[in-house]
């Protein structure tokens, strides 16, 4: 049996192969000539901005009259009607406006289409709305349009897919209440719409209950909605993404129960609202982010809150979370939780934790090291104290970025996360004490070291002078004393374009040549990347 079906598929592959030789080689024309002439006049009838083409090879010029529209690049078509069912024209370097009457809308077999990536100006003419009904993917991204969106975007009822957004400045596109409640109601069969940055002032939020069940993600990004957002909305079964980031005058609350259990991505940032019991519940969610909300209370309980396992990034920084950040180790010593993961064959682990700008006090619970696959941990701008545990530098795959600023930590900074994979330190304004690590002269990655206004005591850290990477050293505002260095190797700090040593006790000028490096170092920032 198994042989059999190997055959079938065997004789399926030869079969799509014969053809495609067929189709490219053979006199007969598959593509039917009123498609290929209509696909030909649009390309002669629209602009190509000149610029544009001398970096980028526009897909039209494929466009041939000589050879088959299957030779065509983003071009596809029905193999048994022989008419056009797809045509990608991103990145094509088309401008100018779009006539009502283009050729390109003759193509009512049309299903996807992509013409993202252009300078298009003026308004979606209407006619692409009534003409194209056939639509399952329409992706106008970044095209250039602007002004209102017509109402007849509704009869695309068709549509699977839909993506208007752009670039945010200014807002290119506006829907209006009636045309969004329309495409709310009419659109049954979308999954995918995405429209940030696209002005949505004018819409009553109340509309996205009216959304079929079938949606799985919805991009509303920078879109200026405002009110109390539907907490319905969020309950639809197969949502899998939502994303309503900057959005300042939005506002609403999560159900507490019956939150949609796809979801993966959640990004709520820039709007406000609280954090529901019902997220402990979201065992598919891969990414979080709540920055900039104004979250206020207790830090949230792990047992409710951190139950997934599958979580990748989480941002609750620039809120005004208090409590102890300790009082998850005592609490999730024998539990779940986002720090302790306590599961035979853990799937995924946080990868990326945000929780700057907040209130938190207490120490870093060392349950955190166990958390293996860290990258970035960013506890910056708290009032958290105590030592820096020793086992940070114990995860598996090694911290590449950690900033722990603005805190009150104190004691020695531990030898042991002195690592080739760490890439920005910043233990700036703290209470640390004693000497710089000679370990660090084993981070190769490093590009960013920031430990000023700090009780450092030690000489000038010579033995950075070799690391590959290093652009950033600031270390003012410590004990540093004795002198400076005459001079350094040529080869010494070569890639250093910011040093600050200000406020220490070192004697004599810097190394002459150490000046000339800076000096070679072309897009020096204004500021330190610290700042």
């Amino acid at each position: 049996m198994v042989i059999g079906m190997l055959n079938q598929i065997l004789f399926l592959l030869l079969a799509f192969f014969y053809f495609q030789v067929d189709c490219l080689h053979s006199s007969t024309h598959f593509c039917l000539a009123d498609q290929k002439a209509a696909l030909l006049e649009f390309k002669n009838t629209i602009s190509l901005y000149g610029y544009c083409v001398q970096f980028i090879s526009p897909r039209t010029n494929t466009y041939n009259e000589s050879t088959d529209c299957c030779s065509w690049e983003g071009v596809s078509y029905n193999q048994l009607t022989g008419h056009v069912n797809a045509v990608n024209l991103s990145g094509s370097c088309r401008y100018g406006s779009l006539p009502a009457n283009t050729s390109l809308f003759q193509l009512q077999g049309l299903q996807r289409l992509h013409l993202s990536d252009n300078n298009f100006n003026g308004s979606i003419p209407s006619e692409l709305f009534r003409q194209l009904v056939s639509l399952t993917h329409l992706n106008l991204y970044h095209s250039g349009f602007s002004d209102l969106i017509p109402h007849e975007i509704s009869l695309l009822s068709n549509l699977v897919s839909l993506d208007l957004s752009s670039y945010c400045f200014p807002a290119s596109l506006r829907f209006d209440a009636q045309a969004f409640d329309m495409l709310a109601r009419n659109l049954t069969k979308l999954r995918n719409l995405a429209l940030q940055c696209v002005d949505m002032s004018g819409v009553a939020v109340t509309s996205f209950v009216n959304f079929s069940s079938s949606l799985g993600r919805l991009s509303l990004g920078d879109c200026q909605l405002h009110g109390q957002f539907p907490s319905e909305a969020f309950r639809l079964p197969y949502l899998q993404h939502v994303d309503l980031d900057w959005n300042q005058n939005l506002t609403g609350f999560l159900p507490k129960t019956y939150l949609s259990l796809a979801l993966e991505l959640l990004d709520l940032s820039f709007c406000s609202g609280s954090i529901p019991a019902s997220f402990g519940n979201l065992t598919q969610i891969t990414f979080l982010d709540f920055s900039e909300n104004n979250f206020g209370g207790q830090i949230p309980d792990h047992k409710t809150v951190f139950r997934t396992s599958r979580l990748e990034v989480l941002d609750l920084s620039n809120n005004k979370i208090t409590g102890r950040i300790s009082k998850w180790e005592a609490e999730g010593a024998n539990s779940l939780n986002f720090l302790n993961l306590q599961m035979p064959n853990p799937p995924l682990f946080l990868s990326i934790f945000f929780i700057s700008e907040n209130k938190l006090t207490g120490n870093i619970p060392s349950l955190i090291c166990n958390r293996t696959s860290l990258v970035v941990l960013d506890l910056s701008k708290n009032s958290l104290s105590g030592t820096i545990p020793e086992c940070l530098g114990n995860v598996s795959y090694g911290l590449q970025f950690l900033n722990l600023q603005m805190n009150n930590f104190y004691g020695e900074i531990p030898d042991s996360f002195m690592n080739n994979m760490l890439r920005n330190l910043l233990l700036n304004d703290n209470q640390l004490e004693g000497s710089l690590p000679r370990s660090s002269a084993n981070c190769s990655s490093l590009e960013v070291l920031n430990l000023g206004n700090n009780k450092l005591t030690d000489t000038f850290p010579h033995w950075l002078a070799s690391l590959p990477r290093l652009q950033v050293l600031i270390l003012r505002l410590n004990r540093l004393h004795g002198s400076l260095p005459n001079s350094i190797a040529s080869s010494d700090f070569s890639t250093l374009r910011i040093i600050d040593l200000s406020g220490n006790e070192l004697t004599g000028p810097l190394p002459t040549n150490l000046f000339q490096n800076l000096r070679a170092m072309k897009d020096v920032p204004k500021k330190p990347l610290s700042e």
